[in-house]
């Protein structure tokens, strides 16, 4: 992504995320001086990321690029991303699984109303085992693609040799 447009983008952003902490402050009946100032204090810092943004777009190089992935990495390079994926899934997928287990305990013993979309939408057509599992089925699917590739880089790389 060119970095003019990826600043744009962030500027733009920032922008709505002040417009949403302003809305977000007059909407709501706060009652505590402070999740006002939370809110207050994103807004600003929001605006203040904003500024940044659009007074660095005009001293940036039109062929600069943000963000331009390794095409010449290694595969030695490449297996040690794809396990440093696989290692923040093993962390990232069961807190997800705990946290979507104790919003659908919450729904069936009727203390909460609300869901996470994705899982409202399973828990609502397929119950709740489908719900809880969504999320480790997911994890071992991703998982499996990466392991498939780091295979594959492997012998890649054992071919090369």
């Amino acid at each position: 992504m060119k970095k003019k447009d990826y600043l744009r983008l962030k500027g733009l952003l920032s922008i709505a995320l002040a417009l949403f902490c302003i809305g977000l402050g007059f909407a709501v009946k706060a009652t505590s001086i402070i999740g006002l100032c939370a809110v207050a204090g994103i807004g600003v810092y929001s605006v203040f990321e904003a500024y940044r943004c659009f007074e660095r777009i005009p001293k940036t190089r039109e062929e600069e690029q943000y963000y331009a992935p390794p095409t010449d990495a290694t595969a030695k390079q490449k297996v040690k991303y794809f396990k440093r994926v696989i290692l923040l899934g093993a962390i990232a997928f069961p807190a997800l699984t705990a946290i979507t287990v104790m919003n659908l305990s919450s729904i069936e013993s009727g203390e909460a109303e609300n869901l996470i979309a994705p899982v409202s939408i399973l828990y609502r057509h397929a119950g709740y085992w489908p719900a809880v599992l969504f999320v480790p089925a997911l994890w071992i699917v991703c998982t499996l693609v990466l392991w498939r590739k780091i295979r594959k880089l492997g012998a890649q790389e054992e071919g090369a040799n």
